[in-house]
């Protein structure tokens, strides 16, 4: 089974705009108060845990931004003032990996390592679905009112509904390691091909 590219995401900086800039960005030195001095209006929160490496992030319903950890097994809620709540999954090195927003008013995310989707309630209640596929990555909401996303190990699209009901289809190109995906202004899913280019 092929392992996920974990170490792709040490270098990315999440920008949310909220009106105005802020920021959630992972693998720098922070300040002894957990905030450095902001560059060109930009501010850093740190993650209560210690390389916990927030990977995907979301706006949630709430009016809050959620966030995956990928090495601290959570997932995060960080208002826009800046103070972060964590939820640590059930399932043990499950590696979160990218987060949104459902049509049914809660969180939904990929769990690489534990080949699960995860719902989580604005609430912080965790229900996660375990399906047939290996390393589920990117995900969005879709225009029909499900969950998509991709199954990277599998080289497949899943569908799955706000109840969980997973069905999955083989993406068009043998060994095109599906990697993220979006719902697309003609009503269609459109996903990236990492090796398939």
């Amino acid at each position: 089974m092929r392992r996920p590219h974990v170490w792709s995401t040490c270098w990315r900086i999440s920008v949310v705009l909220l009106g105005m800039s802020l920021v959630l960005a992972a693998c720098h030195p922070t300040t002894t108060n957990g905030q450095q001095p902001p560059p060109n209006g930009m501010t850093r929160f740190a993650v209560p845990t210690t390389n916990g490496w927030p990977t995907g992030i979301t706006s949630g319903p709430d009016g809050n931004l959620w966030f995956t950890e990928w090495f601290g097994n959570k997932i995060g809620r960080l208002t826009p003032a800046g103070q972060i709540t964590e939820f640590p999954l059930p399932t043990p090195e499950s590696y979160p990996n990218r987060i949104t927003a459902g049509p049914d008013g809660n969180l939904w995310f990929t769990e690489s390592g534990g080949n699960r989707l995860g719902r989580i309630t604005p609430q912080g209640r965790i229900t996660e679905f375990a399906f047939p596929g290996s390393s589920p990555g990117g995900i969005t909401a879709g225009p029909d009112g499900n969950l998509w996303f991709v199954v990277k190990g599998n080289n497949e699209i899943g569908r799955s509904t706000p109840a969980g009901a997973v069905t999955e289809f083989a993406a068009p190109m043998a060994g095109g390691f599906p990697w993220d995906i979006t719902a697309g202004p003609d009503g269609n899913l459109w996903f990236t091909e990492q090796e398939g280019n």
